[in-house]
């Protein structure tokens, strides 16, 4: 895949826990410059959270978000 940062081509894979919910998803390494993580599609599939947008918020039953090493 390529982006502004050139060809993605590496891969993290992450435990990620929202509430009682906990999976493990595949998370694309590039250059976001100010982020540090994204979560996007996937999460959002798996999780299904609810957002206020309005005000650019995430519904506090989400919360919160927890990630770590599959394999630290």
């Amino acid at each position: 895949m390529e982006n502004k940062a050139g060809s993605i081509t590496h891969y993290i894979d992450l435990s990620v826990q929202t509430k009682n919910i906990c999976r493990d998803i595949r998370f694309l390494i590039t250059n976001t410059r100010h982020e540090d993580i994204v979560l996007g599609y996937p999460w959002l599939l798996t999780f299904e959270p609810q957002f206020n947008w309005t005000n650019a918020v995430i519904n506090e039953h989400t919360l919160p978000v927890v990630i770590w090493s599959v394999n630290p």
